[in-house]
């Protein structure tokens, strides 16, 4: 009895010092200067921002040039996340890697701004691409949106259309992630393809106009775009891979024109180019009423 009464408090000890040393482990990540920004420095000597602590009062962040005398090089996945308050994100002049969730779901954003230098991204009216231009990185939530103390819209008679300039080929990977105000993007006609997630979560986005010479359609590129105007796609002749859940739950979705064959659709869906439930489905559900139409 002895024994087992020592095991018992031996495991109560144990567990005390664990849940002691759980604040500890939690603040490993040093947090630079007063930005609410974690970073970690990397074993070639250059930094990553990989979190970001907010203050709920912060409207501003800028990713910094250097800390401890290195550069800050990448943000990372869930780098800037979540921030509720946060208007304008600025990245530094020697940022070069952006993960694809890296500025994800922050609600009140504006605008991106990129500090002067920086030779892989610019801003182009408060929209994220990379230097060249030819992919759209990242488009803030509230960019041309105007909302009033209770989050009601003051201009909701001035519709958020957005149109991607020429000569850009890629729609980054959540690139318009939760952008619920976006009502219409106009594509140019040098589109490639439509990365992952580009358009997750859009929820007043309609009808869209794919253009001729795109090839790809990302898994879960237009999922759960549940606007009742979303009831019409036109998938080009262009189109060779589509990615598995493109068009999940956006329930609305029930005219869908290719310029293919009925055959050339049954071909791509056996071979796996076009990935599982590719269409739209209802939670994952078929919908019965969906409308092919192909005019290939």
């Amino acid at each position: 009895m002895k024994n087992k009464t020592k095991k018992i408090i031996a495991v109560l000890v144990v567990a005390v010092a664990l849940t002691a040393l759980i604040p500890v482990l939690s603040a490993c990540n040093p947090t630079y200067e007063n930005t609410d920004l974690e970073y970690r420095i990397e074993e070639n000597g250059e930094v990553t921002i990989i979190g970001y602590t907010d203050s709920t009062l912060r409207n501003t962040i800028v990713i910094p040039d250097e800390i401890e005398g290195k550069p800050v090089t990448k943000v990372a996945d869930f780098g800037v996340v979540n921030a509720e308050t946060l208007k304008s994100i600025t990245v530094g002049k020697n940022v070069r890697e952006i993960g694809s969730w890296a500025f994800t779901n922050n609600q009140g954003l504006k605008e991106f701004l990129v500090a002067e230098g920086n030779e892989w991204f610019v801003s182009v009216d408060g929209v994220l691409y990379t230097k060249d231009m030819k992919k759209l990185v990242a488009f803030p939530p509230l960019k041309g949106v105007e909302l009033n103390a209770k989050k009601e819209r003051l201009n909701p008679d001035e519709p958020v259309i957005y149109t991607v300039p020429e000569g850009v080929e890629t729609i980054g990977s959540k690139a318009f992630y939760k952008c619920g105000y976006v009502e219409g993007v106009i594509f140019p006609s040098t589109l490639v393809t439509i990365e992952e997630k580009a358009f997750h979560r859009c929820g007043m986005l309609k009808n869209v106009t794919l253009p001729e010479g795109l090839k790809t359609i990302a898994k879960d590129a237009f999922a759960y775009c549940q606007s009742g105007d979303f009831n019409t796609i036109v998938i080009p002749a262009s189109v060779e891979t589509i990615g598995e859940y493109a068009f999940y739950n956006s329930t609305s979705l029930k005219t869908i024109i290719m310029y293919k064959t009925e055959a050339q659709r049954e071909a791509l869906e056996e071979a796996g180019t076009w990935g599982k439930k590719w269409y739209p489905t209802d939670n994952g559900r078929k919908i019965k009423d969906i409308n092919y139409i192909y005019a290939g």
